[in-house]
């Protein structure tokens, strides 16, 4: 079979290099905020309205941050996919 001309794109080249460092910097900053965030709300007296929900005292007050920006990321994504799906029909 031939071949597709797209060029194979390999992640551990060097030229992708600076692309993984800011990702894994977005996630560790993610994730301090999620630590400090949820130190946070633990501490404030929006908790305490908070926590009588079930999901809300199960997960605990960073589970809660976690899951914001979880849901946040979904709804990025999603807002994104129409034009990432009409950018990849203009170049095939």
């Amino acid at each position: 079979m031939e071949r597709s001309r797209r060029p194979e794109r390999d992640w551990i080249e060097p030229r992708w290099l600076p692309l993984v460092v800011v990702n894994l910097a977005v996630v560790t900053i993610a994730l301090g905020l999620v630590l400090i965030l949820g130190g946070w709300l633990e501490s404030s007296l929006l908790w305490r309205w908070m926590s009588k929900s079930d999901l809300a005292s199960t997960i605990g007050p960073r589970g809660l941050v976690a899951l914001a920006f979880i849901a946040g990321g979904g709804f990025c994504v999603l807002a994104l996919t129409p034009v990432l799906w009409w950018e990849s029909r203009a170049r095939g």
